[in-house]
């Protein structure tokens, strides 16, 4: 069967008490042989796996990567949607916070589903789909709305609605998950370069009057250290790559074979 995913939110290093309630109402919702899946980003990010454990999730799914101890809504959304191909989750909860509306709305946008929002009580269909209650006119009412057919289906929780559990001899299995950065890091993690020349989130802000990106997807973690480039040309073979939306000039190319031919060029202006 597949699984409930469930997204964690921490603040410095903690895990918020809203997350550890969707954690339980996954672990209430959960049918016969599907499990609940956890995941959680940035440093120490396995630390949350005896929380998590005991709030209900057989699994926590980690990025141990200090670019995601800053919030980016488009790297959370990218490790979101990595996490549910990843474990097959046919269901993903997340707490009804700042973060976790923001971040919902744009996996149920790239994963073309159903996203209910806010809701107050959570239950199955007979069909399999999802289907949630949430307030209206300022609370004074309930409506009911659901994601019949599309998979994942998706729904934030109201917070501090859904009552967290805590068994302590439960604790999740860590599981890494490996989401592309398309910042250029792995460059300096392998050693060609030094970290000093590294731009992006965990890098250096740079504005020049002309910025080259050279094979680089346009990850948000990377468009932070240079977004404001006055002009910039990027190289790219994917055509859809995200770095094409703010380039001034872009190319669609394979980078080893046309940088030759644009080092030409320029050498004879």
């Amino acid at each position: 069967m597949g699984a409930i995913l469930v997204l964690l939110e921490r603040r410095e290093g903690s895990l918020k008490s809203a997350s550890l309630q969707a954690v339980s109402a996954a672990r209430r919702l959960a049918g016969s042989g599907e499990a609940v899946e956890a995941l959680a980003l940035g440093t120490s990010a396995a630390a949350c796996a005896a929380a998590a454990g005991a709030a209900g999730a057989d699994r926590l799914h980690v990025v141990e990567d200090s670019a995601y101890d800053l919030y980016a809504a488009e790297s959370y959304a990218s490790a979101l949607a990595a996490a549910a191909a990843a474990c097959g989750a046919t269901v993903i909860l997340m707490a009804g916070t700042a973060l976790g509306r923001d971040v919902a709305a744009r996996v149920a946008a790239r994963l073309r589903t159903g996203l209910l929002t806010d809701v107050v009580e959570l239950e199955r269909t007979a069909g399999g789909g999802l289907r949630g209650k949430r307030p209206v006119y300022s609370g004074k009412a309930f409506a009911w709305a659901q994601v019949p057919d599309a998979r994942p289906a998706m729904a934030t929780l109201r917070p501090n609605v859904f009552a967290a559990t805590n068994d302590p001899g439960r604790v999740a299995e860590v599981v890494p998950l490996a989401v592309p950065s398309g910042t250029p890091r792995a460059v300096v993690d392998a050693g060609w370069i030094d970290h000093a020349h590294q731009v992006g989130q965990t890098g250096k802000v740079v504005s020049p009057s002309l910025y080259v990106a050279c094979g680089i997807s346009g990850a948000i973690q990377h468009l932070a250290g240079m977004s404001s480039s006055k002009v910039i040309v990027a190289i790219n073979k994917d055509a859809e790559a995200p770095i094409f939306k703010i380039a001034t000039y872009g190319i669609v190319g394979d980078v080893f074979e046309v940088l030759p031919k644009l080092t030409e060029e320029i050498k004879k202006l």
